[in-house]
Parts: structure tokens; C-alpha cells; sequence
């Protein structure tokens, strides 16, 4: 087992994940067209998260990339994957990731899941335990009951487009939507399909 990584190591990244070194592409994977990024050579970690994209790990991209081959994927109507019919569901989006995993010729891989990405890798471990190696679970309570009361309404708000308004006119939303492809019709923050995970 490798040593955590010194301060030294830690500080002499770059603040931004440096997208000169990132390459970048689409999987035709289970009726989506799946954005991923990688960058750095070692053993492969996928992360995702809920409500963003791969920008959202910032500073931890260039620190991960060091020892790991870093893939970041956007799940179903995240980011850069639109949304196809079909429900929101751990379940499928673990099938998103163990086919994403063989697209990239992946035989064993590390997760890491922040928010509702920790829900998918725990079903990605479940569902396909021959894949799967480590899991790194970020902000996620153990049960519904875990969250403050605010969070499972403002989740049942997702399917309302007038409630999603100010997300989209967020910080992180304007800067993301920048540098989405001009012929990419994804929805920020909204599906028709949307159902508890």
C-alpha cells in the first residue's frame, strides 16, 4: 500500500484542474452518450458526483491525477450527458459506470462517489463486485432520515422548472454552461424523468 501523499506533493499543484493535460470524450453506453474526462496514468478511479460535472472536484483533480489514471464521468442529465428516457436510478447509473468501465477497456477500478455519486458507487460495488475495487464515499447520510429536512424537499423540486430557476442562475451553473459544445441539448438541473433515488 502507497504512503498518503506529503504536503509538498499536495502543494505544488495547480489550483485548477488543468485541462491542457485532460483528454476528453463520449461513450455510447446503454442509450447514453456519456461525457468523460481522464488524465494521469496509475491505477483508474472514476468519480462523479450529483448535480455537477468534473470541474466540480477542482483542486483535487490535479492531486488525484498524480498516482491514479483520473476518470470523470457525468451521469445521466448531469453536465455534459443528456437525459434519455428512462428514471434517475442508482441502479442504472451503476450499469453506466461498469459500461463506461468497459468502454475504457477498464478491468478493476477504485470509485469515488461525492453526494448522489455515493449512491451510484455503492450500487456499482454492489452490482458489480468483480469491477469494483475501493470505495471513497463523500456527503452522503446513511439513511433519508440522515439529511436535514430541507434536502429531500428541495430533491422532490427537481422535476419543477420554476423551482430550478435559481440554480441555474447560479455561479457554478453560469461558469459551467460556458463551456458546454454549442450543439449540446442538455438540461442543467432538470429531468422529465426524474424519480427518487
Amino acid at each position: 500500500m502507497k504512503n498518503a501523499m506529503t504536503q509538498d506533493e499536495i502543494s505544488g499543484t495547480t489550483d485548477t484542474y488543468d485541462e491542457g493535460q485532460v483528454s476528453s470524450g463520449y461513450a455510447s453506453i446503454n442509450g447514453l452518450e456519456m461525457y468523460y474526462e481522464t488524465n494521469g496514468t496509475g491505477r483508474p478511479l472514476l468519480l462523479h458526483g450529483g448535480a455537477g460535472s468534473p470541474g466540480m472536484f477542482g483542486k483535487l483533480m490535479p492531486v488525484l491525477s498524480k498516482r491514479r489514471r483520473v476518470i470523470a464521468a457525468d451521469l445521466q442529465a448531469h453536465g455534459r450527458t443528456a437525459d434519455i428516457d428512462r428514471p434517475l436510478r442508482y441502479e442504472l447509473m451503476a450499469d453506466d459506470i461498469a459500461a463506461l468501465s468497459e468502454h475504457l477497456a477498464l478491468d478493476n477500478f477504485d470509485l469515488m462517489g461525492y453526494s448522489l455519486g455515493v449512491g451510484v458507487a455503492l450500487r456499482c460495488a454492489i452490482q458489480y463486485q468483480d469491477l469494483a475495487g475501493k470505495l471513497v464515499l463523500i456527503s452522503t447520510p446513511f439513511s433519508r432520515e440522515g439529511w436535514y429536512h430541507e434536502i429531500p424537499h428541495a430533491m422532490g423540486q427537481r422535476s419543477n422548472p420554476e423551482a430550478m430557476e435559481a440554480m441555474k442562475q447560479s455561479h457554478r451553473c453560469t461558469k459551467f454552461t460556458q463551456k458546454l459544445r454549442p450543439d449540446h441539448k442538455t438540461r442543467l438541473f432538470y429531468s422529465q424523468n426524474s424519480e427518487n433515488c
